[in-house]
């Protein structure tokens, strides 16, 4: 994390541990929260925030730019309809459900994220998609800016 520069042109630099990762597993990003200044205006009085809650601040910046890098996991399953737990009276979009993949061991639990219903020759098929979308080429240039 860097901070705003004070009246000397130092800027502070805060490290934000995620997980405690070394040697291959450690990755680096750099976050620029240049928009935290240790000074600001409040009226015509000038506050200077003390050191040790400025560094707080930056630090909590970092852990919340670090929560944007975690792993995603996104993946589409057809949902039985012959089951017991019905689709919008036990469940519907938007909700955190355990998925269970017994094939490849996995068990999330995911939030519902899109839902196709086909109704074919008098048989209905449900679409699911569960965990976070990816995001798209304008998400990452904002997230930038």
């Amino acid at each position: 994390m860097q901070g705003a520069a004070d009246d000397n042109g130092s800027q502070p630099v805060v490290t934000v541990d995620g997980e405690g990762a070394a040697g291959l597993e450690l990755e680096e990003v750099f976050c620029d929260a240049t928009d935290i200044a240790r000074k600001y205006q409040s009226g015509e009085t000038e506050v200077v925030i003390p050191l040790n809650t400025y560094l707080a601040m930056l630090r909590t910046r970092g852990g919340a730019e670090l929560e944007s890098y975690g792993k995603t996991i996104n993946f589409v399953s057809t949902i039985n309809t012959n089951s017991n737990l019905k689709f919008k009276s036990d469940f519907d979009l938007g909700d955190r459900i355990t998925c269970k993949e017994e094939k490849w061991g996995i068990q999330i639990d995911a939030r519902i994220t899109e839902v196709t219903e086909t109704y074919q020759k008098g048989e209905e098929t449900i679409e699911a998609t569960f965990g976070d979308s990816l995001p798209t080429l304008v998400d990452q240039i904002r997230k930038v800016r």
